[in-house]
Formats: structure tokens, C-alpha cells, sequence
């Protein structure tokens, strides 16, 4: 399948980025990595801001989509959770650059206006997930805000060191014990 010449562009910065960081990356080594010319570039793109939103927009757009399914479903509310960390954690492994891009430039302050402030669904998804499982007695009472920030955060410090163990260059099974050990802690901590 051959990709469009945005999604082109997104992978090259991608592949930059994740190298060199944002500041240091431009739209010459961009450009050089896709094989294009800088003007191809700015035809599809306004700036390297507009290609980082764009790369946000598209992870988030994936994560989106499996949340609706997910909470369509009658699967029990902490087995909703885990099925949505085990995909989060599934797209992490399969490109860890990108991972390594959304925890690393999520704070710049373009970002939060835009592409990146979608992955907000995953905490809201997180609350509303808990609130269902309160109401349906599955779980225990407790303020469903602050149990789906803590794991959210979790979450992000588990990508965190994956990333670190990564770059080390060291193997790294940090993503696939996570999972287990986040789901035991919500079930034991959790459960009506």
C-alpha cells in the first residue's frame, strides 16, 4: 500500500524527531529522510509544528477509535481498562519512536491546544469506565477522577522507562510485566 505523502512525511519526522528531538530537528532533515524536496514539505505542512500535531492527531485518532469499541461492549469495567492498556501498550511496542516523541514533546506549548490534547479521551474514558463500574457495583465506591489520573500517570511512567531501558539499549519486558502488574493492582484495589 502506498502511503500518502503526509503520511510520508510524518514517518521521516518521526524517525528525526525521536532521534534528534523537536528544536533540533528541521524540515531540511525531514524533508532529506522522506527523499522529497523542503518545498514538497511546506507544500503539505505550514511547519514542523503542524507535522508533530499531525503525527499526534493520527496515534490519537487509533487509541480514539479502540475506546469506542471498548465502551460499547458489556465486558466487566476493569477488563474494559486492561483491554485498553494492553492496546496502548501493543502500539507503544510496535513503534516506540512514536511513544517516544508523545512523551517527550507533549508539553510544548503548541501541542496543548491541539493534537495532543485528544489523548485527554484516554483519561476521560478511564473515568467514565470507573463511574460505570461503580454504578453497576463491579467496583468499589471511590472519586473516579483520581483513579483514572493515577493511572494515567502510572501509565506514562511505565513509557517513560520503557524508553530509558530502550535507549540504554538493553532489552527491556517493562511493557509486558506493566500490564499484569497494573491490572492486579486495580483488581486487588478496585473490585466491589
Amino acid at each position: 500500500m502506498k502511503l500518502h505523502k503526509k503520511d510520508v512525511i510524518a514517518n521521516a519526522a518521526i524517525e528525526v524527531m525521536s532521534q534528534e528531538g523537536f528544536y533540533s530537528a528541521t524540515t531540511d532533515k525531514i524533508a532529506n529522510e522522506a527523499g522529497i524536496s523542503v518545498g514538497l514539505v511546506y507544500y503539505y505542512f505550514s511547519n514542523k509544528e503542524e507535522i508533530l500535531e499531525y503525527i499526534f492527531e493520527k496515534e490519537c485518532e487509533k487509541r480514539i477509535n479502540f475506546l469506542k469499541q471498548i465502551k460499547a461492549s458489556d465486558l466487566h469495567s476493569l477488563l474494559k481498562i486492561r483491554k485498553v492498556l494492553n492496546f496502548h501498550f501493543a502500539l507503544v511496542w510496535e513503534d516506540p519512536k512514536v511513544a517516544k516523541i508523545i512523551i517527550r514533546e507533549r508539553y510544548l506549548p503548541f501541542c496543548t491546544e491541539g493534537g495532543i490534547q485528544k489523548i485527554g479521551g484516554v483519561p476521560l474514558f478511564l473515568k467514565d469506565t470507573i463511574e460505570e463500574g461503580v454504578k453497576k457495583g463491579e467496583l468499589r465506591e471511590c472519586n473516579p477522577w483520581i483513579i483514572s489520573m493515577a493511572i494515567f500517570g502510572i501509565v506514562e511512567e511505565v513509557l517513560n522507562r520503557y524508553i530509558l531501558e530502550a535507549e540504554g539499549g538493553g532489552g527491556t519486558n517493562i511493557l509486558e510485566e506493566a500490564l499484569d502488574q497494573i491490572f492486579m493492582l486495580l483488581d486487588k484495589g478496585l473490585s466491589a
